[in-house]
């Protein structure tokens, strides 16, 4: 469990310098294997809400 959620983390950091110029305060997390998504909070880097998907989730849409 701590290596998974070491990937989590190290992937939330590499989306974070992508996002990050955009001024973004969440991201959101799409988790295929457990039909949810997870906002993060940028500062942060912590889960502060999840949700369930009605189906694998894939894909990003980006918005304002």
């Amino acid at each position: 469990m701590q290596g998974l959620r070491s990937l989590f983390l190290g992937a939330a950091a590499g989306l974070l310098a992508v996002v990050g110029a955009a001024g973004a305060e969440t991201i959101d997390v799409s988790n295929v294997k457990s039909n949810d998504v997870s906002v993060i909070d940028v500062e942060d880097l912590e889960v502060i809400e999840s949700f369930t998907a009605v189906q694998a989730p894939r894909g990003v849409v980006v918005g304002p």
